[in-house]
């Protein structure tokens, strides 16, 4: 099953470690699918389905979703799916919905009933990235980012200003690498299927301006030196 992905990335502050600060990503997947499929689906291309751990949260999901929505599946803590849109978490008390139960289920006026997890909802999957801020070149950090976290940062759903920018306000150099190469006559993301990409880079880069980073002054895509050394964002699971 082909899909289409339509989702509005958005970074939210996850923790902090020394040195380093993590962002989660949230992207909502309007495809409506079952429960089993939305969680092989996340994990395949994302970290996992979303989850939510507190009523802020439940904003967040809004936000990734561009707006309202209709019922989606989230994760639970016991890895069934969870059902809710977004005129469930307005009102007074959602303290239910961070609950979990044994069972796929769909919020319903302040409680959770019981569901087919056959059903087919839209779903929210999530991803984890951090910010390392040490100065490398592109395949130091690609190193780097193997070694310690999962991989070089892969944005092809766009990159969220707003949401991430004071995150990348803490970063060394004014431009952060990305997991963005120029390879074989193609710009591609790395971990991204059929990850080429309509970015507003030249075509045909001279050497050595052949990987991609983002200039977060500036806010704009830049192809740059890959022995230039920069910070530079890890996918972190």
């Amino acid at each position: 099953m082909k899909m289409t992905l339509i989702g509005l990335l958005l970074f939210v502050l996850y923790g902090v470690t020394t040195g380093q600060t993590g962002v989660k990503v949230h992207v909502h997947v309007p495809d409506s699918v079952t429960c089993a499929f939305a969680q092989s689906y996340c994990k395949l291309f994302f970290s996992n389905l979303s989850t939510i751990s507190k009523t802020e949260d439940l904003k967040i999901l809004e936000e990734a979703a561009g707006g309202t929505y209709n019922y989606s599946w989230i994760n639970s803590q016991e890895n069934v799916c969870k059902a809710l849109k977004s005129e469930d978490t307005t009102i007074s008390d959602v303290k239910y919905l961070l609950e979990n139960r044994p069972f796929c289920a769909f919020a319903s006026r302040g409680h959770w009933k019981k569901t087919s997890c056959e059903n087919t909802y839209s779903f929210f999957c999530h991803e984890n990235f951090i910010l390392v801020q040490e100065e490398k070149t592109w395949d130091e950090a690609l190193v780097y980012c193997r070694s310690y976290y999962a991989d070089l940062a892969s944005f092809s759903y766009g990159w969220p200003v707003n949401q991430i920018e004071s995150e990348t306000d803490n970063a060394l150099t004014d431009s952060v690498w990305t997991g963005l190469r120029f390879m074989n006559g193609n710009w591609f993301w790395l971990n991204v299927i059929n990850g080429q990409n309509n970015l507003p880079l030249p075509s045909c880069p001279t050497e050595p301006y052949r990987c991609g980073a983002r200039n977060t002054k500036t806010e704009q895509w830049e192809n740059r030196d890959c022995e230039e050394k920069l910070s530079f964002l890890c996918l972190y699971n």
